[in-house]
């Protein structure tokens, strides 16, 4: 059943700060584009070099309208980029990301990093709390649509 929702975005007030992501679940591949990362109660998503730029810009840059963000089966598009989610540990993964999303509840989108992951990684992060106001504020918010 397809849902429609919003997702509350933040922005950190300085440049490159975050806070980190916390305990979770790591399921590295080195060949892939898109890793997930899962916590209790939030999911993040770490991205190669070639693709972080664009959906660090298309998700949580200040933007004139919506940005959106829809999810298929297999596939994820950020603005007009597709890209498929391939292998049977990203797709368990990505279904797990997608049943996060259908729980109830809000949601808050931000970055985050890991002292795990190389220097420089940053984790978009999707949560059910809203981070920290002294390091955040909140952006206009992202149109996100489960296929």
């Amino acid at each position: 059943m397809p849902i429609e929702m919003i997702v509350k975005r933040y922005s950190a007030y300085y440049a490159g700060w975050c806070v980190a992501f916390g305990e979770h679940e790591l399921d590295f591949e080195e060949e892939v584009e898109i890793q997930w990362i899962i916590g209790a109660d939030k999911v993040g998503v770490t991205l190669s070099p070639r693709i972080k730029k664009l959906f660090v810009r298309e998700l949580l840059a200040r933007h004139d309208e919506t940005p959106k963000l829809i999810l298929y089966d297999q596939a994820l598009q950020v603005g007009s980029s597709l890209y498929q989610v391939n292998g049977e540990r990203q797709l368990t993964a990505f279904d797990r990301f997608k049943a996060f999303l259908r729980e109830p509840g809000e949601i808050h989108m931000y970055l985050t990093s890991h002292f795990c992951l190389p220097q420089g990684t940053r984790i978009v992060t999707f949560g059910r709390k809203k981070p920290q106001i002294l390091i955040y504020k909140e952006i206009r918010p992202l149109w996100l649509y489960l296929a």
